[in-house]
């Protein structure tokens, strides 16, 4: 967490040449941020600890947490609060209208 930070803060302090070099090392640390951050989810739904108290909170709170999202999603996506949800639902339902003919996909 903190080479996130820190790469954050280095865009702005950064001198201009520099900003090549930069760009590619936050793209990798933010990368590495996400993919720790989508093992450790996995790996508590996947093989969750409940034989200590401390493991069997964590599964309920990782998943109440998986549960949350997929639900917040879902509603920001069917109220369009998500920015360009309806152009993009439109434009996937103008392919499916073309590519078979029909709205009912």
């Amino acid at each position: 967490m903190l080479w996130v930070i820190g790469c954050g803060a280095a865009i702005y302090f950064a001198p201009p040449w520099l900003m090549g070099f930069l760009m590619l090392a936050k793209r990798a640390i933010w990368t590495a941020a996400w993919m720790a951050f989508v093992d450790d989810v996995v790996g508590a739904l996947v093989w969750p600890d409940v034989k200590s108290r401390h493991g069997r909170v964590k599964l309920v709170l990782v998943q109440g947490f998986v549960i949350y999202s997929v639900v917040a999603v879902g509603l920001a996506l069917r109220y369009g609060h998500l920015h360009g949800a309806r152009e993009l639902a439109a434009a996937i339902h103008r392919q499916r209208k073309l590519r078979f003919g029909s709205s009912s996909l």
